[in-house]
């Protein structure tokens, strides 16, 4: 059965599922990541807390160098959602009853998102991210409230209430990925995924793989796409998704590449290039890059126009210090394309009475 979605509705409801994450960042150097044995642009999961605040102690010792903290994770991608003023969302998750699960819900009311989140008596999840000289992140997650995600959080009422479903890929942690799919299926949602990162990839690759043709926007690394699907080629691994799919697997500065819906090839786009001096956190650049594209697909956009529009704001992104969500040239600049493309929709309408 078809989804029920209207791509071009004014206000299409989306549904996001995923722990918001607090994420603290520190400069630092390969020789303390090597030291605290945190593995170079990885993404570790450390359940001991108290490790976890010696690493954080250790590394503000070594760097005074203050960087605000942002909210990552699901809060990450609908940041795009809400903040480009045509879409309504709300999110599932677990955080805790402390002052960075306050953080997470005051953003999201200055956002006008709707809050479904489920407070735990264990602390909100948080990701300490270490920025090397040479613009590396490598990250070292606590799940706090987080590991407490689990299938009955997972209830069938705010699915008969929205439009699209977007899927944190983190949730396969939690063994309730499937249930989601099956419910967005009852229900008629669209869907859509970012994946994790290459070794959460390989270690839930079976998991995934039954799922993956249920979902109509899937987001990756080209290295998370070449693992998923054991292909060493990234336009052969694109080619093998099922037609009605779109998928985006994205390469840093060296470009990206986008297997449209109802296209069997995929085709790359070049990236802008941005002076490595001025690059200052990389730190959430794939789900802000993720966040805008979605956003504009599901207003109906076309292809190229979502492209443009997620790579100059991947772009913008890494050059702002954290902590900025409602600033920046992105959020003018789409809404410029947005009421060019409403004034001409509405002049047309006009035109016919």
């Amino acid at each position: 059965m078809e989804p029920r979605l209207n791509p071009v509705s004014d206000k299409p409801k989306v549904l996001c599922i995923g722990n918001p994450v607090y994420d603290k960042s520190r400069y630092t150097t390969h020789c303390f990541l090597a030291e605290h044995n945190i593995t170079v642009s990885g993404t570790g999961v450390e359940m001991d807390l108290e490790r976890v605040n010696g690493i954080w102690r250790s590394a503000k010792e070594q760097s005074k160098e203050k960087i605000p903290g942002r909210c990552g994770g699901a809060i990450n991608i609908m940041t795009p959602l809400l903040l480009l003023g045509h879409l309504e969302c709300s999110v599932i998750g677990r955080i805790g009853n402390d002052k960075r699960g306050e953080k997470v819900e005051r953003l999201l009311a200055e956002m006008h998102g709707t809050s479904l989140l489920i407070k735990s008596n264990e602390p909100t999840g948080k990701a300490l991210c270490f920025i090397t000289p040479d613009h590396r992140r490598s990250m070292l997650t606590h799940l706090g409230a987080m590991a407490e995600l689990n299938k009955d959080d997972i209830q069938e009422d705010p699915f008969t209430k929205h439009e699209h479903v977007h899927i944190d890929g983190y949730l396969f942690f939690f063994g309730i990925v499937d249930k989601i799919v099956q419910l967005a299926s009852k229900n008629h949602l669209t869907t859509s995924l970012v994946l994790p990162t290459k070794d959460v990839v390989q270690m839930f690759r079976n998991t995934m793989l039954p799922l993956v043709p249920s979902i109509n926007y899937i987001f990756g690394t080209v290295n998370e796409i070449l693992t998923l699907t054991g292909v060493t080629s990234i336009t052969d691994a694109l080619e093998s998704f099922p037609m009605q799919q779109t998928v985006v697997a994205t390469n840093g500065h060296r470009g990206f590449w986008v297997k449209e819906s109802g296209k069997k090839m995929a085709a790359f786009h070049a990236v802008p290039q941005v002076d490595p001096e001025k690059i200052v956190n990389k730190t959430g650049a794939g789900d802000r890059f993720a966040g805008i594209y979605l956003a504009l697909a599901l207003q109906g956009k076309s292809p190229e126009t979502c492209a443009d529009m997620a790579k100059q704001g991947a772009a913008d992104w890494i050059q702002q210090h954290p902590g900025t969500y409602t600033e920046g040239k992105t959020w003018a600049a789409y809404k410029a394309v947005c009421d060019r493309k409403n004034s001409c929709a509405k002049s047309a309408k006009e035109a016919l009475l």
